[in-house]
């Protein structure tokens, strides 16, 4: 039997080194005993350097604890798990990474091993394809919606009961269609972008946006409240677009005949209670329909509702630009909810976050210490 298992091991790692992406093989406690030369090649670290628990230190620092949890959980359930990780490169950056791992039982049903794998899902050539086309999508659409404004505007009169829905259908169609265009645009120039990072105060952002948003909130007979919002070195207008976003989804998401109540504040995180903020965690909660937390990785993926189109409109980007925003930060975005109690969306960005496209600028947040005091 130990002679099969040992056979069964090589043709295991055999597999591994023909694999593109990172692969692993782990011992039945779950801590990884080979890796594949995917491994070295893409982290710079040795082979040894992820073997036990070496490989944690790889992962982002935001990740570790939560994925590390996952992991064990999956450890402990003997089930095969799937998670998003970020993973430092040999020149470290990181990049978003789709991780599975699954068990392999012996004909007794014991788990003998565990394999893993990490997919890159951080695609630029994904991104720089999605810029130029939706770039070239711009002036068709304009185009499509000219020519529609002015037939409505026109000729309606000469069309008949179904002729006139099927032009108001064209011109809304086409409306959707700039709108994902332009989310497209602006979540593949993210990790284009090489503003660099500057002093940004984050309540005069949010309260732009608050104005900027004067009409939705009159639509939904909605309330923003803003608490005390430090000043953080970012890139100013990924913050803006950061907090627009999530308040536009607090503000749309609301229950059916209830006015929309939204709440943004922000914390100091520190090491010790006693030592200077490490980062901040800012919150913007709602009472608004809530969803299933067992949907919460979801929401984050380009094009992912949750809802009908029907119900709530938009291209389902809003979020997963959140998170391409927050990642170039060296953050974390998660959320809290429950259906029909609302939701709460926490941003979690470091004092002097790090950023390859950009260089950050030495110092913490201005004004006080402790991050709660708007300037």
């Amino acid at each position: 039997m130990n002679a099969e298992h040992a056979l069964v091991g090589d043709l295991c790692r055999g597999l591994a080194e023909a694999m593109p992406q990172i692969v692993w093989i782990a011992g039945p406690d779950g801590r990884p005993a080979h890796f594949n030369s995917r491994w070295s090649e893409y982290t710079g670290l040795s082979p040894e350097a992820g073997l036990g628990d070496g490989w944690v230190d790889a992962m982002h620092p935001l990740d570790r604890d939560r994925r590390t949890e996952d992991w064990r959980a999956a450890v402990k359930r003997g089930e095969a798990r799937e998670f998003e990780c970020r993973l430092r490169r040999a020149d470290g950056s990181h990049r978003r990474h789709l991780v599975r791992v699954a068990p392999v039982r012996d004909d007794r049903g014991i788990i003998v091993r565990w394999v893993g794998s990490m997919l890159d899902v951080d695609d630029d050539e994904l991104e720089r394809f999605a810029l130029v086309a939706a770039h070239d999508l711009q002036e068709p659409l304009r185009k499509i919606q000219a020519f529609g404004g002015r037939l409505q505007t026109k000729h309606a009169g000469e069309l008949d009961g179904q002729g006139r829905e099927y032009l108001r259908r064209i011109i809304a169609a086409a409306a959707r269609m700039r709108d994902m265009v332009g989310d497209a645009l602006a979540l593949a120039r993210i990790a284009t972008e090489e503003r660099p990072f500057v002093p940004v105060d984050l309540r005069a952002a949010a309260e732009e946006v608050v104005m900027d948003l004067e009409v939705l909130i009159h639509q939904t007979r909605g309330r923003v409240e803003l608490g005390p919002l430090p000043t953080i070195q970012a890139d100013p207008i990924q913050m803006r677009r950061l907090l627009q976003n999530l308040i536009i989804n607090a503000l749309k998401f609301h229950r059916p005949g209830a006015a929309p109540q939204v709440r943004v504040s922000a914390r100091a995180i520190r090491d010790s209670d006693d030592s200077d903020p490490v980062a901040i965690e800012l919150a913007v909660a709602d009472d608004g329909v809530g969803f299933d937390e067992a949907n919460r990785e979801r929401i984050f993926q380009p094009f992912q509702r949750l809802l009908g189109r029907s119900e709530y409109g938009g291209a389902g980007l809003g979020l997963a630009i959140c998170r391409r925003i927050v990642d170039r930060h060296s953050g974390e975005v998660t959320a809290t909810s429950e259906p029909g109690k609302g939701s709460v969306f926490r941003v979690t960005l470091p004092v002097r976050p790090q950023d390859r496209e950009a260089p950050t600028r030495d110092g913490g947040p201005s004004g006080e210490r402790d991050g709660d005091t708007t300037k």
